[in-house]
């Protein structure tokens, strides 16, 4: 099966990884023990995670939360011909990525994936982007604020948010 990370995207991931986990001292040992029992792919975007995430995300969150968001990164990669086409760095940062700005991080990708895949199904990317835009206005109402940014899941429980 071809890899869906390139050499020099690999090579960056280990090393920004190397660098973050030298940088926790120890403290990020039960992140290592975790991604050393991770194989091919899904250690990789682990290590980009790891490597490239805000350190209070590594203290706040679980490494079983952040490897979830590498398994649904890697399925969209191989099934949907619009994330196969994405360029490598804008797929690393904006479909595998967990963090959009100081949002809550929850496991909200394979249900949001569920409510929109009957929107989306069979549409070219250009329809399918309308239909998810389409479906977030009748969902929820922008509401600027100054406080923290509410998550995908709150925005949509609550019907309003930024």
């Amino acid at each position: 099966m071809e890899s869906i990370i390139s050499e020099q995207a690999k090579a960056y991931a280990s090393e920004k990884y190397r660098e973050a986990m030298a940088l926790l001292k120890g403290k990020g040992s039960r992140i290592e023990d975790y991604v050393a029992g991770l194989f091919g792919e899904e250690r990789v975007l682990m290590e980009f995670l790891y490597g490239t995430m805000p350190f209070c995300d590594v203290g706040d969150y679980e490494p079983a939360l952040m490897h979830r968001y590498v398994k649904h990164g890697i399925f969209l990669r191989r099934e949907q011909a619009w994330t196969k086409s994405l360029p490598e760095d804008i797929f690393l940062n904006y479909v595998l990525y967990h963090r959009v700005n100081n949002e809550d991080i929850t496991d909200c990708r394979q249900w949001f994936y569920q409510k929109l895949w009957p929107f989306v199904e069979g549409k070219g990317q250009e329809e399918a982007v309308k239909e998810v835009n389409y479906w977030c206005k009748r969902e929820v109402t922008y509401a600027s604020s100054d406080e923290r940014t509410l998550g995908p899941v709150g925005v949509y429980n609550s019907g309003s948010g930024r």
